[in-house]
């Protein structure tokens, strides 16, 4: 027995240098090889914004950086302009890529066209697919969040590992659909800084980043553009889908939660039920934020993705 045991030692000896070699390259990853940055909220950074078409529409965007690329999609009534504070910081890591959404932003915004979730992912699939993209890692705001949940079901191929902000994902989130209210043609004139000023202090907890700058470039994509409205109403449809979130009980791959303590429009119970859904998919909650955390706290959630991915 004890000559057995001699010879299998070598054997055990060699499989624990090989775990703590892993051990030590994972720190080494983590701690020297990953740049981190520290930055601050008055440093608001967007890169060149440029064009490219896909089939009926032609998108606005931001390409930056280089590494493992990394993916960013907003919220509804949003724009690339959510993600200010962390181009800079992500791209010294990543290739950081961010579109305005069809109908949102400074993209095209087509009044018959179908906005719901099936026609966004192929849209961003046709997008990738121009920048000779074939797999990414991404991150969702609320609508976003939505999005790239479903594109992650659907193409766990090209989707690595998904980060979703406060994802939209719950049907209770809008009982009514929008587009039957009388007279929503008329809500482009009414749209002005002080409605969107007011759109702003409920998204974010750090009250200081509602001011005029902000304000104005919020404003900017609706401002005399009438189909603005009719586009933000029908993508609606994507907050309202019933199928949503007990599909994606099949995602597959790894899936992180962020959540604002202080997010007034999605409740913490969606997300609660959101991480039990997705097998192995955690949820973590910042003390500080409201629905858009990448704007209350970039730090958090550059420190998030450099984690992450």
């Amino acid at each position: 027995m004890f000559i057995f045991e001699s010879q299998l030692f070598p054997y055990i000896a060699l499989v624990f240098l090989l775990v703590l070699l892993v051990f030590a390259f994972l720190l080494i990853k983590k701690y020297f090889l990953v740049k981190k940055v520290y930055f601050d909220l008055n440093e608001p950074y967007i890169p060149e914004q440029k064009k490219i078409n896909i089939p009926d529409f032609e998108i606005n965007y931001v390409d930056e950086g280089s590494g493992p690329t990394l993916l960013l999609l907003h919220g509804i009534g949003a724009s690339l302009y959510i993600w200010r504070f962390l181009y800079k910081p992500l791209s010294q890591n990543y290739r950081v890529i961010a579109l305005d959404l069809p109908g949102f932003g400074k993209s095209s915004k087509i009044v018959n066209q179908d906005y719901g979730l099936e026609a966004q992912c192929e849209r961003v699939l046709l997008f990738l697919k121009k920048l000779n993209v074939s797999n990414t890692y991404i991150v969702g705001s609320s609508m976003g969040g939505a999005i790239s949940l479903w594109l992650s079901l659907k193409h766990p191929n090209v989707f690595k590992k998904n980060m979703v902000i406060s994802p939209a994902t719950n049907k209770k989130l809008l009982k009514l659909n929008p587009q039957l209210i009388p007279f929503t043609s008329l809500a482009s004139h009414l749209v002005n800084t002080k409605i969107i000023g007011l759109l702003q202090s409920k998204v974010v907890y750090n009250q200081s980043l509602v001011n005029k700058e902000s304000t104005e470039k919020y404003l900017e994509p609706y401002d005399k553009q009438p189909n603005a409205i009719k586009t933000f109403m029908k993508a609606t449809s994507i907050l309202r889908d019933r199928r949503m979130p007990k599909c994606f009980k099949e995602i597959t791959i790894p899936v992180r939660i962020l959540y604002g303590k202080h997010d007034h429009l999605v409740p913490k119970k969606y997300m609660t039920e959101l991480q039990k859904i997705i097998k192995g998919s955690e949820l973590i909650t910042d003390k500080k934020s409201g629905h858009h955390l990448m704007e209350d706290q970039p730090n958090v959630v550059y420190e998030q993705c450099v984690d992450f991915f």
